[in-house]
């Protein structure tokens, strides 16, 4: 399994790795550009006493460049020795350019030449050596000066560190806040204005998820309208049949109440009846009050038993009733509701075999399994209709227990009942 990454993990990370690789390559090249400062600076020292000697020559035509330990002038092209010319070719003479060039690496030696034209139109040459001796003379001050961008660099590195940190701190305290709001957010509340998480993303976040809990909202109130719609008018006609149906076995006394279609009649209009009340009864604002009333568990299971017998008539099922005597204090019409849907599912998801029912702790225990383990032919795969749905949502509104599993050939059901558990008005 891919486990998520970290936005303050992944930021410290990047702020780490970018101040490394920054000091990193800052440090690698502070060297090169280190020596290649002091070579820069002897150059411009020369061309410095060489603009002095030109400033002599206009004064003193005979004036001599002064004379400089390691250093050689030449006047003309012509003059330039062989080796001078193999070290720096003709092609790379530019005027006021200073090259450099180490002739034998193994000894050390630099020399600097700097091409420059005298105000009487000569060109002249100044060679410069810098000798492996000078260079060592001042090698010590090179390390010191080599060791010093690597504390500067670490430094740098910690002082990123602690801002990475704080940077982080003050992220996952916006990010924990907003974790929070978002948790405590419910279709009551999401109307009131929200915090300031002093981020744009964070808010945009914030906005974001409060218009879902807008757009859910209006998705749920147009659910509940039309389910009170539907029930309510779904409860006149199912009135006006079962009293036609009550008429005509007045009129007609047992013999129609004995036929088949009458029984099928029968059955559709009462679990389409309670059907409609359970929609009913979701449908209600949950804010609304219920009340809680004591009963007998055990007798009200009972009695919803014997109203859905009917769903096993001509099936080869046995039912294995054990109850306690158990009081409950709970709301009686969702609780009839709940059990009356696993009873009617079990009843109907049960063709050849036994359904146990037991009642004791407050509790309600459905089991139905087909003998030859396979599922009912009435029952379309593993679903079992719509009445278990109706069931999670009524048991969840309630706060009650309610599991289901499946067993071999069928399904348990077990609904508990927890005390104080009727919604807070």
């Amino acid at each position: 399994m891919k486990t998520s990454k970290s936005i303050r993990r992944e930021l410290a990370i990047g702020l780490l790795g970018g101040a490394l690789l920054l000091v990193g390559i800052y440090t690698i090249l502070l060297p090169y550009y280190l020596t290649s400062g002091a070579k820069s600076a002897v150059a411009v020292l020369l061309q410095f006493e060489l603009a002095a000697f030109d400033d002599a020559l206009k004064q003193d035509p005979d004036a001599q460049f002064p004379e400089l330990p390691n250093t050689w002038t030449y006047v003309g092209f012509d003059a330039l020795p062989e080796r001078v010319l193999r070290i720096f070719p003709a092609e790379d003479h530019e005027p006021g350019e200073a090259l450099a060039e180490d002739e034998n690496e193994e000894s050390g030696d630099i020399f600097l030449f700097i091409p420059y034209d005298l105000h009487t139109g000569e060109r002249m040459y100044l060679l410069r050596m810098i000798t492996e001796e000078q260079t060592d003379e001042f090698a010590g001050q090179f390390d010191s000066l080599f060791l010093a961008p690597w504390i500067v660099g670490l430094a740098l590195v910690l002082v990123l560190v602690g801002f990475a940190r704080l940077l982080n701190r003050r992220v996952e305290v916006q990010m924990n806040s907003l974790a929070a709001w978002a948790d405590a957010l419910t279709l009551d509340d999401y109307t009131k204005p929200r915090p300031d998480f002093r981020f744009d993303e964070l808010n945009r976040i914030a906005d974001h998820l409060r218009d879902a809990f807008q757009r859910i909202g209006e998705v749920l109130a147009r659910e509940q309208q039309f389910l009170r719609f539907a029930s309510h008018e779904l409860r006149t006609p199912l009135a006006v049949i079962r009293m036609n149906m009550e008429l005509l076995i007045k009129q007609r006394q047992t013999v129609l109440t004995e036929t088949p279609a009458f029984d099928r009649i029968h059955r559709s209009t009462e679990s389409m009846r309670q059907l409609t009340e359970t929609l009913l009864w979701l449908s209600r604002p949950e804010g609304e009050s219920l009340l809680e009333e004591t009963f007998d568990l055990a007798e009200l299971t009972e009695q919803i038993v014997a109203d859905h017998r009917y769903l096993i008539a001509g099936k080869t099922v046995e039912i294995r009733f054990v109850s306690d005597p158990v009081t409950v204090a709970a709301v009686k019409v969702p609780c009839a509701m709940v059990i009356a849907n696993l009873v009617r599912n079990a009843f109907q998801h049960t063709d050849d075999g036994a359904i146990d029912i037991s009642v004791a702790d407050e509790r309600v225990v459905i089991a139905n399994s087909n003998r030859d383990g396979a599922p009912s032919m009435h029952s379309a795969g593993d679903s079992y209709g719509l009445g278990l749905l109706l069931v999670e949502n009524i048991t969840t509104r309630m706060g009650w227990g309610y599991t289901a599993t499946d067993i071999p050939g069928g399904r348990q059901a077990v609904l508990t009942f927890v005390k104080s558990a009727v919604p807070a008005d």
